[in-house]
């Protein structure tokens, strides 16, 4: 059995991962300008989604890896730490 914070961050990590995966294509997309037949990248916009989905990869890492580290070490079931925000 590894150490839960090494499998916390590893699961956090791979979270990160898939976030990155799943929206590069809409960003990309969002960025493209078709209206004057060629493609151009508005780069206003790239940068402006890539900060938000940059604040939004870092806080669900933040979370996963600390559900995961919770659910390691048993803290569910006596402790409020089941992530960022404890339902």
């Amino acid at each position: 059995m590894t150490d839960p914070t090494v499998t916390a961050w590893l699961e956090a990590f791979k979270e990160g991962g898939r976030l990155v995966l799943l929206a590069t294509l809409p960003t990309i997309v969002a960025g493209l300008s078709l209206t004057t037949g060629e493609i151009t990248v508005n780069w206003l916009v790239i940068r402006n989604l890539a900060i938000v989905e940059a604040i939004v990869f870092i806080l669900k890492m933040i979370d996963k890896g600390k559900f995961t580290y919770s659910k390691d070490t048993k803290k569910l079931e006596s402790d409020d730490s089941n992530g960022l925000v404890p339902f």
